[in-house]
């Protein structure tokens, strides 16, 4: 149901193929999650994800930090939330990638 309505919306459409961390055992995610976000803040680092398909790939993964269980959301959605954050109001923080995007519609992409 909640699905379908976010779809409604058409502003990112629901791809069942795209759940990358899904099926992996939660402390898996946990890990995976922690240390992408860690080195993503640590790094500042832009060419770190120089392409496309890279920052989607780790977009997907953090955003999978707000999916986990809530006793799990201190640390690992603080994390998220600031690197998310700084992606989008901190233009030279950026990956290479969205920097570089250059069309109207790969760029709606990423602040979807």
């Amino acid at each position: 149901m909640f699905l379908q309505w976010i779809s409604g919306l058409r502003l990112l459409d629901h791809n069942p193929e795209s759940n990358v961390l899904a099926k992996f055992p939660l402390n898996v995610r946990k890990v995976l999650i922690s240390e992408i976000t860690q080195t993503l803040l640590q790094a500042h680092d832009p060419n770190l994800l120089s392409s496309i398909t890279h920052v989607k790939w780790v977009m997907e993964a953090i955003g999978q930090g707000f999916a986990l269980p809530l006793e799990e959301m201190t640390t690992i959605t603080a994390n998220s939330k600031e690197l998310y954050s700084q992606w989008l109001f901190e233009p030279n923080s950026r990956p290479a990638a969205i920097r570089n995007a250059t069309g109207q519609q790969e760029e709606q992409e990423f602040w979807q």
